[in-house]
């Protein structure tokens, strides 16, 4: 948890390891593959967390 509030609650931080996870789930569901095209926002969002886990970046966050 990151100590800001975004306006519905607070943040949140996804570590790289967790971002591969969370990528690789989204590929398994058919959001979005490497070497695809990104037309769609679902994809946009799987391709940002498969570049945070590809670069070992920590992603962090929140809902606003």
């Amino acid at each position: 948890m990151v100590g800001f509030d975004f306006g519905n609650g607070n943040g949140f931080v996804v570590t790289a390891p967790e971002a591969a996870a969370i990528a690789d789930g989204l590929a398994e569901e058919g959001w979005w593959r490497p070497g695809q095209a990104v037309t769609l926002v679902s994809h946009a969002i799987a391709a940002f967390y498969r570049a945070a886990a590809d670069e070992g970046r920590t992603v962090i966050g929140g809902v606003a």
